[in-house]
């Protein structure tokens, strides 16, 4: 199992005692603080979110096997957070947006305009995605409930 520790602008992938690799992530975290990364077994990769993009990471190797920028071409969403729902989906959710990939990486959904200023995982319940949404900056977080399936809004 992979564990990932930041150490000033590193992010160092270990297996238990050992470090596996590392990379530099200092530059790419120039306007948003927020960096993850998580183990994805089910698609046999590292996502890593940081800045308006997901990399895809050789676990083994720390190399870039493709990358998913986030946003639309006329402006973007940041990263926020990231999640593994039941059925193996990744759920990146940005300050605005949720994104849904498929364990073959491809984008499966795109929730836009969930919240004003970020989102936040609580679960999956079922067919729901459970979150919280930051409405009215700051503190203003409310709970939403998206179909895991198709991202519809189910309730806010």
């Amino acid at each position: 199992m992979l564990e990932f520790i930041r150490e000033g602008s590193r992010l160092i992938a270990r297996a238990g005692a050992r470090e596996r690799w590392s990379i530099d992530i200092g530059e790419d975290r120039v306007g948003n603080p927020f960096c993850e990364a998580i183990h994805w077994p089910a698609a046999g990769v590292v996502a890593l979110g940081l800045a308006q993009r997901v990399v895809f990471l050789a676990p083994a190797t720390g190399d870039e096997l493709s990358r998913l920028t986030l946003g639309t071409p006329d402006g973007g969403d940041l990263f926020g957070h990231l999640a593994i729902g039941d059925d193996a989906t990744l759920y990146v959710l940005g300050w605005t947006d949720v994104v849904a990939v498929a364990p073959s990486r491809k984008v499966r959904w795109v929730a836009r305009g969930i919240a004003i200023d970020g989102i936040v995982w609580c679960e999956q319940r079922g067919p729901h995605l459970l979150l919280e949404a930051e409405m009215d900056p700051p503190g203003g977080w409310v709970p939403v409930v998206l179909d895991a399936a198709t991202g519809r809004l189910v309730e806010r």
